[in-house]
Parts: C-alpha cells; structure tokens; sequence
C-alpha cells in the first residue's frame, strides 16, 4: 500500500478578475462579487467555482473550505483504515482555492505574522515583514472597502514606505 496520506493540493488561483460586477452571488443573489471558492483536479481543472459579494465571502468562503477539506479527510480516513484484504483506492489528489478582492485573506496573514513576531522564538526577521508590508501596501487599491485597522497597523509597524 503506498502512502498518499497528502491528497489536497492548494492552487493559487487563476487570472480572471475577481470583482464581476454582472456575476451573480451565490449567497445572497445580489449582483456583483468581489471573490471566488475553487475546487480542482490536481491539474488545476476546475470542478466547482463559486462566486460570493463581499458581504457574503467570510460565510461561505469558510463554508466551502470545511465541507472540501472534510470531504478529503473523511475518504482519507476510509481509505487509511481499510481492513486487510480489502481494496479501497487512495482518494484521487484535488486542489482549491480562495480569492477574493476583500480584505479577509490579508487580515489573515497579517494576524499570523503579528503573532509570529511577537512570540516566536525565532521570528520573521525585519526585512521579510518590510516586504509583506510592502507588497500589501502595492495592492491596497485593488481591495474593496477601507483599509481595516490590522492592517494600518501592521504597515505602521513594519512598512518602510510610510
């Protein structure tokens, strides 16, 4: 039996815009979303995009990340604990993605990296929060709505660019 325990593969999206003013959204069916939840092949082949405004991302962009990864750990679980003698296949390698024009992922890294300065015993050092600030700060125009609170204060802290 061969070990393929790492079956999901996270994929960094694709080049189509993310704000769609005439898409519809899934969540809410208001018209125009500002992000999308994929679930691929391995090769990147989408098998399901879903399409959320910004109010609704958060929701269903969780939803969508527990039910996918759930789904792999569940056919994991069945194919790892298969009893002997018996021939379940590995589940089949899959990827997904989440992006969005809100602010939501960024809250995210800038939390973590917040928490890893502050009590890691070895932190990112100076010059690689410099860069993300950087890179942040280069992408502000791109988001929706104002910048969150986090956010200001993690480029007051480590941007060297204002």
């Amino acid at each position: 039996m061969t070990d393929r325990s790492s079956v999901t593969v996270i994929i960094g999206g694709d080049d189509r815009p993310l704000i769609d003013a005439e898409a519809v959204c899934e969540g809410c069916g208001v018209r125009g979303t500002v992000g999308r939840a994929v679930r691929s092949e391995a090769n990147g082949n989408p098998v399901e995009v879903h399409r959320f405004c910004a109010e609704c991302w958060p929701e269903w962009s969780a939803f969508y990340r527990a039910r996918w990864e759930d789904r792999v750990r569940i056919a994991t679980l069945a194919w790892k604990d298969q009893p002997p003698g018996t021939s379940v296949e590995p589940p089949a390698p899959s990827g997904m993605w989440f992006e969005s024009a809100t602010w939501h992922g960024v809250i995210d890294v800038v939390k973590r990296l917040m928490r890893e300065s502050r009590y890691y015993r070895e932190p990112p050092s100076r010059e690689v929060l410099a860069r993300v600030a950087s890179e942040i700060r280069a992408k502000a125009g791109e988001k929706v709505g104002p910048m969150p609170i986090e956010v200001r204060a993690f480029l007051a802290e480590f941007g060297n660019d204002g």
